[in-house]
């Protein structure tokens, strides 16, 4: 009965002028009355999971649910943006390898003072300009002083 009157709200307000306000209040009266328990609010759980998100969002959350969402939704985020760092940073770091490979090709071995000049060098668009200007100059001091 209670997912029935559930639906004809959803209906109500697609067919009908209902109001935030009405829809919300009506939404809320349905939820408390009558109250489920046991097996009965078990059943009603698995039919609701099984409705529009229309219908699914008309019933009340606790705090449990809405924290775990936002945990699940905050680690979601959070591993996107890890990706993302990581694939960034892999990039970079190919932009590094790639430029000594280039230099040691040209000049022979990088001592410790030019290899640690290189490795300071955090943006990607200064390596760049370097790789562009690795056969314009004559040494590796050179390159790395400007």
């Amino acid at each position: 009965q209670k997912l029935a009157a559930l639906r004809r709200v959803a209906t109500a307000n697609a067919t009908q002028s209902l109001t935030t306000k009405q829809r919300y209040l009506l939404t809320q009266t349905i939820n408390s009355y009558p109250a489920l328990h046991g097996a009965e609010a078990e059943r009603y759980a698995e039919q609701i999971e099984q409705q529009p998100e229309e219908i699914r969002n008309m019933i009340p959350r606790t705090y449990e649910q809405v924290f775990e969402e936002g945990q699940q939704a905050g680690h979601q985020l959070g591993v996107q943006e890890g990706h993302q760092l990581g694939v960034q940073e892999g990039i970079q770091a190919g932009r590094r390898v790639m430029l000594i490979r280039m230099i040691e090709q040209r000049f022979g071995a990088m001592d410790d003072d030019a290899r640690a000049r290189l490795d300071a060098i955090d943006d990607p668009d200064a390596l760049d300009r370097l790789a562009a200007r690795l056969f314009e100059v004559s040494s590796v001091e050179v390159l790395l002083e400007a």
